[in-house]
């Protein structure tokens, strides 16, 4: 790899993509990733640790935001000891984020009314 910090592989044919051919999105996807493992390393034992995404899926395709979601579920995953100090919240707009999100038991999803704020499922596993 010689002085570069990481490379970018395409899944199709596995050869080497430089940086500036990556799509906005990719680019969105590597920064927003780097965030979501930069929060489960500094992970402090002795606090309530809090992650807060808002709109991480703005300029991200379906496919890519399904990707971010699945990267979360499985840094939690990881990090299953540590599960009742640890909350990620999630403003978003983006119904495949919700959707993709809703199917796992980890996760609450709160919908916003005029009123109050409507909780569709509760942190069920740690309960």
């Amino acid at each position: 790899m010689g002085n570069k910090d990481f490379e970018f592989y395409s899944l199709n044919n596995e050869k080497v993509i430089e940086p500036r051919n990556i799509s906005s999105g990719e680019s969105e996807v590597v920064t927003l990733a780097t965030e979501i493992f930069y929060f489960f390393d500094t992970l402090d034992e002795s606090k309530f640790n809090v992650l807060l995404l808002d709109d991480p899926d703005v300029h991200l395709h379906p496919d890519l935001q399904t990707r971010i979601e699945k990267l979360i579920l499985a840094m939690l995953e990881e990090f299953q000891s540590m599960r009742n100090r640890i909350a990620i919240c999630i403003a978003t707009h983006s119904s495949s984020l919700v959707c993709s999100f809703a199917s796992s038991l980890d996760v609450s999803v709160g919908i916003k009314t005029s009123e109050r704020i409507l909780w569709s499922r509760v942190w069920s596993t740690t309960n």
